[in-house]
């Protein structure tokens, strides 16, 4: 469940970048069995690969709606709601994108209308305003 496909990529990853949403359930409830909350949250809901992406960041990308909409699931039965604001809200890869930004590139109204939903959910104003709406990337520019 942790062991790393081609030594980078935990299969986590893998299962939300090809579009599993079952695989995910099935790999939480393994983890669930042998690991603490901490732990879960550490190596999968809240673990980036090796550009830094969470799970949520490369489904976004690859438009895995029902895997985003099962991690944000997930993160809300695991995690704290400070964890889910900073580790999956407002996370950035290496280069500084968010997944709020990813979803501005794709121009995929329905992935932003749920990340704003859930956002207006879990931040403030002051925080949806800098971490969403005004947040930069690594060239300096605003989704």
């Amino acid at each position: 469940m942790l062991a790393k496909f081609d030594g980078e990529t935990k299969a986590w990853h893998v299962a939300a970048i090809v579009g599993n949403a079952e695989i995910l359930e099935n790999l939480l409830e393994w983890a669930k069995e042998i690991q603490t909350i901490d732990e879960i949250n550490k190596n999968l809901l809240l673990a980036r690969d090796k550009r830094e992406r969470t799970a949520l960041h490369v489904a976004t990308q690859r438009d895995r709606i029902e895997v985003v909409e099962k991690l944000w699931d997930f993160a809300n039965e695991e995690t704290t709601m400070a964890e889910v604001d900073k580790k999956l809200l407002s996370a950035t890869d290496n280069w500084g994108v968010t997944t709020w930004q990813i979803a501005v590139i794709r121009g995929d109204e329905y992935l932003l209308e749920q990340l704003w939903e859930w956002a207006k959910n879990k931040l403030t104003r002051d925080e949806l305003k800098h971490k969403l709406l005004l947040a930069k990337h690594s060239w300096g520019r605003t989704a």
